[in-house]
């Protein structure tokens, strides 16, 4: 459900309130994924459509999303905006885990972990801001300034089932047939609540014609208090992280551009100790050019980037007395370029295409998060064949992505694409048809190696949908 209203209390000044509710009863849940590799340290492979969930598992939610808007647009140009946004998540899961290492030749050394599990969780957030232009120096210049505080509280409690530890069947084989067990052993749970502030400005400096500059910051202080499986919570941090960035147009078509951002980001991971990770920090440079062709009609960028993040959260393992996945900070050095390119080359031709190329180390110069990709090309194209006609293709690329997850034992991704095609017709101008084909190639693949399970990307598959405007 979805719905909005919008009310001009003047002719400057418009309230808006909303909600939105969405309900979810998905039954037949994975919890975890597939186990990726052999007790012989070889790569486990299995069909696409292989689950590890038993028909009666379920994991209901409840989202429920309030928001109110209060804008004023004053007669010298600024605008000021206040917002409130009220969250509401509910979940109620009967839930399967699926944890060990299967044996090469068996498939034997698989254990289940049922548990049931309820949460809570409301958010509040307030944002403030207002921003317009000034003089100064003889130039008009912007500026933003405002103010942010959320609080998000949870509670969350899982019972395990009484056949915790039991052994799976041969997986591979396996027809999902699994007696639902008792469950009334106690698993713990959460009680916590987190806050955060901040408060920010910037502005957009005209130094010339040509070149511009814009400067700012954001203060953000943290608190969190409660516990989390029997482990303090309580966590309190605070960080003022600056920006700055450069413009120049070297001509009315192409600008330069330059940018420094400090980087303080909080985290929601547990490390080891059971303890809440502390923010990641570090910071962001970028240099690079856009440009503007054919009238605006197409644009180009490329950049340079370069970053430092310390302290960023990277999945450990999995807590088999917990049943919870334990993280832990790495410090990444990333540097790369980016090129996109996107726009209508000729009538009724549009183009969005882009590549990256990275490298993620270490201080000591080792690759690191090792599980995205290190070159990755996007290509997607979309024709008006004819006024009631249009077709599409997109094509994204990956290189390979890997795993080392210690004792001799790395598990790997091959680099792979993606090839989807789209076919549109409108009817009028209220009707239209579509016709999706996803994964033309049948391309079986992992979608991430972020943990040491993972999920097979979907097969190759269809849709077609018939959509009515008015």
């Amino acid at each position: 459900f979805y719905g909005i209203v919008e009310a001009d209390l003047s002719d400057s000044t418009l309230l808006t309130f909303g909600h939105t509710q969405q309900n979810n009863r998905p039954k037949g849940v994975l919890w975890g994924a597939l186990p990726l590799y052999y007790s012989d340290g070889s790569q486990a492979s299995y069909d696409v459509s292989t689950s590890t969930a038993p028909d009666w598992t379920q994991w209901d939610s409840n989202i429920g999303v309030t928001f109110a808007e209060l804008r004023h647009d004053f007669v010298n140009g600024w605008h000021a905006t206040a917002v409130f946004t009220q969250k509401d998540v509910s979940s109620d899961s009967k839930l399967f885990y699926v944890y060990g290492v299967p044996d090469a030749g068996t498939s034997e050394g698989l254990f289940v972990w049922p548990s049931v599990h309820s949460q809570d969780n409301e958010q509040s957030i307030v944002d403030v801001r207002a921003s317009g232009p000034f003089a100064l120096m003889g130039q008009e210049h912007e500026a933003i300034i405002g103010f942010s505080a959320s609080r998000s509280t949870l509670n969350n409690q899982s019972i395990r089932g009484r056949s915790v530890g039991e052994p799976l069947p041969d997986l591979p084989a396996w027809d999902g047939t699994f007696p639902e067990p008792i469950f009334d052993v106690p698993g713990g749970g959460g009680d916590f609540v987190d806050k955060q502030r901040s408060v920010y400005a910037a502005a957009r400096l005209q130094a010339s014609g040509r070149l511009k500059f814009i400067l700012g910051a954001n203060s953000t202080w943290i608190d969190s208090e409660g516990d989390s499986y029997g482990a303090s919570r309580g966590k309190s941090a605070h960080k003022t992280t600056p920006y700055a960035g450069v413009i120049y147009d070297l001509s009315p078509d192409i600008s330069l551009y330059g940018s420094h951002t400090a980087i303080f980001l909080p985290q929601s991971e547990t490390g080891a100790g059971l303890n809440r990770l502390d923010p990641a920090e570090g910071y962001n440079n970028e240099l690079g050019l856009k440009a503007e062709w054919l009238d605006k009609r197409l644009n180009a960028s490329f950049a340079l980037f370069q970053a430092q993040q310390n302290n960023l959260a990277q999945s450990a393992y999995f807590d088999e007395n917990l049943g919870i996945t334990i993280y832990e900070g790495v410090d990444t050095r990333s540097q790369g370029f980016e090129l996109e390119l996107a726009g209508e080359i000729t009538p009724g031709v549009k183009i969005n295409t882009g590549y990256t190329q990275l490298s993620i180390e270490d201080a000591s110069g080792s690759d690191v998060r090792t599980f995205s990709p290190r070159r990755m090309l996007r290509l997607a194209s979309t024709w008006q064949a004819l006024p009631q006609v249009k077709l599409g293709a997109r094509l994204n690329w990956r290189s390979e992505t890997w795993r080392d997850l210690g004792n001799g034992i790395t598990i790997r991704q091959p680099s792979y694409a993606l090839l989807d095609l789209m076919a549109r017709y409108d009817f009028d101008k209220h009707w239209q048809a579509a016709l999706n084909l996803n994964n033309v190639t049948g391309e079986k693949y992992l979608t991430s190696l972020y943990w040491d399970q993972a999920f097979y990307g979907a097969p190759r598959n269809i849709s077609v949908s018939l959509n009515w405007t008015y």
